[in-house]
């Protein structure tokens, strides 16, 4: 049937599906959309809602305001990287000249599979840096890049909800969700695991708003709108570059959504399938498109470095290293997520929540004469908590047989977005079965604003910045001045971190730099900054040790880092040594 969509998937609105002629035949199965939905209620109101694109704008717009507003420093202080924000500078140097195909570094041994979220940043590096000059550092550009990312993710969420609910108030209740989330995970888990969702550029926080954004997009063709199938695949994709895990997830869930969308055609799926294939080109011809697009630095990789990272992702899953965790323990680690406290409390929560959201979609069915805009709004909570429930399986599989630890809650940071998911179609329910009722609209409108006044206070809303060191600046001229123009060799001694952020500063200043050490440790800067062996003997060599180490006898400290102290040849051939920056040698 020509101009519809949805693939009504729920027994509760089986009244409103007409039997249709095709071909001399009479059927029960048909594809339509909330146009068609609203010609069947049509003699109770007029029409469907429109698009929504001022709703995704006026969200955006306050979201990026508001994160923006936080972080008015990126526009004036000088901020230099080091640990994991150095190692993907290295990277976005690369995607500066689009020679870059795989992703950040994973701590296990490989990159993850895609470059798209570092192409974002040297989008950010680029523009407000290079060539609009309105942040001091490139560090500074790539974190207003993400700050706008998340923004649009936020915005996206409140989008699809404003088209299934119709209403500028349930928008509004979720993008007051999304932001009260960030600030309440800011307030109740422990700093030390770097919780701040929406303002920070390490990679677990980045999942969040991108994960949220596509459970949404997967309930919602779950629940038949295929119209947000471009949707799906941008926020799949995105996810799947930036992790390895999501080369489980997001196929497992986009199938759990095309298992609920085709859910009434199971007796014929493929008459259903052909005939949205003939009828829906508009819907996805785009997803294909933006499939593709993401999936072409994947290919490349994988052709030109066979096997390449998915080698060292199959070596991964049957390695010991994956899985072999006991049940009770991966249940705990994901009730985490849900409420951090005692086990009890987990569970009580992701049932209550749970058994909320169905009684919302219930109720609101029984109503199915409501407005156009919001009928179709149970199937999209009941296919939300089908997504939710997908996932939770799916997370509880990949933690007994994935998951290399469950000590590192960061890993599972994404999934937080199950439990806001079902608390989202649980505020949206209530707004829409009360939007008689004045007093729903100041409660929307207060909970926007407490979430924003959360906002303004909640450092978790200000861009995070804890490893910057202004020090890497002074000791790179001290290296350079000491190498007098040989090639710098920077030899790891038990450490990492602040290997990448001297890195970073030599390539900015164009001087001639490699690393070397334990493979293990030094891959992150990728092969073409590791040391050959003629650079490893003929250039100036400097070493980094651990804060509480004593560099070897023969060497001293010209500078203490962040997370370590660099030493050099107490006498070098060429000239003499400079003293030591905070004393000749490391102190814990």
């Amino acid at each position: 049937m020509a101009g519809h969509d949805v693939i009504y998937c729920y027994p509760y609105i089986a009244r409103s599906i007409e039997p249709q002629n095709h071909g001399g035949r009479r059927s029960s199965l048909v594809i339509k959309d909330e146009s068609t939905q609203a010609r069947v209620v049509s003699a109770q109101r007029s029409a469907p809602p429109v698009s929504g694109r001022w709703v995704w704008l006026a969200a955006f717009g306050a979201v990026a305001t508001l994160l923006l507003a936080r972080s008015q420093f990126l526009f004036t202080t000088r901020l230099y990287e080091t640990a994991d924000e150095a190692a993907n500078s290295i990277l976005i140097q690369q995607a500066m000249h689009f020679t870059l195909l795989h992703g950040n570094y994973s701590r296990v041994g490989f990159f993850h599979p895609g470059p798209a979220y570092l192409y974002v940043m040297a989008a950010g590096q680029w523009l407000f840096h290079d060539v609009m000059h309105i942040v001091p550092t490139p560090w500074n550009g790539q974190l207003i890049a993400i700050l706008l990312l998340n923004s649009a993710e936020v915005a996206t969420v409140a989008w699809v909800v404003y088209r299934w609910a119709g209403s500028v108030w349930a928008a509004a209740v979720a993008v007051a969700l999304v932001i009260g989330l960030a600030a309440a995970v800011d307030v109740n888990v422990p700093a030390v695991i770097n919780r701040d969702i929406l303002g920070a550029n390490w990679f677990p926080d980045l999942y969040v708003p991108t994960f949220l954004a596509f459970v949404v997009a997967a309930a919602s063709v779950a629940a038949g709108r295929t119209s947000h199938l471009g949707v799906l695949a941008a926020t799949g994709w995105l996810a799947i570059h930036g992790h390895a895990e999501f080369l489980f997830f997001v196929p497992l869930i986009v199938a759990a959504a095309a298992a609920a969308a085709l859910w009434p055609a199971r007796h014929a799926p493929w008459g259903a399938v052909r005939r949205f294939l003939r009828h829906r080109r508009s819907h996805y011809l785009p997803a294909l498109a933006i499939s593709a697009l993401f999936a072409l630095p994947i290919v490349a990789d994988l052709v030109l470095h066979w096997p390449g990272e998915f080698g060292m992702y199959w070596h991964y899953a049957r390695s010991g290293r994956a899985g072999h965790h006991p049940l009770s323990q991966v249940v705990r680690y994901v009730l985490w997520y849900w409420a951090p406290g005692p086990l009890w409390l987990g569970l009580l929560v992701m049932a209550a929540a749970t058994a909320a959201a169905l009684t919302i979609a219930v109720k609101l069915a029984s109503r199915i004469t409501a407005a156009p805009p919001a009928a179709g709004l149970p199937r999209f909570i009941l296919a939300a908590v089908w997504i939710c429930a997908v996932t939770t399986a799916g997370m509880i599989f990949y933690g007994v047989r994935g998951l290399d630890t469950v000590s590192f809650r960061y890993v599972g940071f994404f999934y937080w977005s199950v439990p806001l998911l079902t608390f989202l179609v649980i505020a949206v329910g209530l707004v829409t079965a009360l939007r008689g009722v004045r007093a729903t609209r100041f409660a929307a409108a207060g909970a926007l604003l407490a979430a924003m006044g959360a906002g303004l206070v909640s450092p978790a809303l200000r861009a995070d910045v804890h490893d910057n060191e202004p020090a890497l600046v002074p000791a790179m001229a001290a290296v350079a001045a000491r190498a007098h123009g040989r090639p710098i060799v920077v030899r790891t001694e038990g450490v990492q971190y602040d290997t990448h952020g001297l890195l970073v500063q030599a390539i900015r200043r164009g001087l001639r730099a490699c690393v070397a050490g334990s493979p293990a440790r030094i891959f992150a800067v990728t092969s073409e900054y590791i040391c050959t062996p003629r650079q490893a003997a003929t250039g100036a060599p400097f070493w980094l040790y651990p804060l509480a180490a004593r560099p070897v006898p023969g060497t001293r400290v010209i500078a203490r880092l962040r997370y370590s102290v660099l030493a050099a040849p107490d006498t070098p051939a060429d000239g003499p040594a400079p003293r030591a920056r905070g004393g000749s040698s490391p102190r814990g």
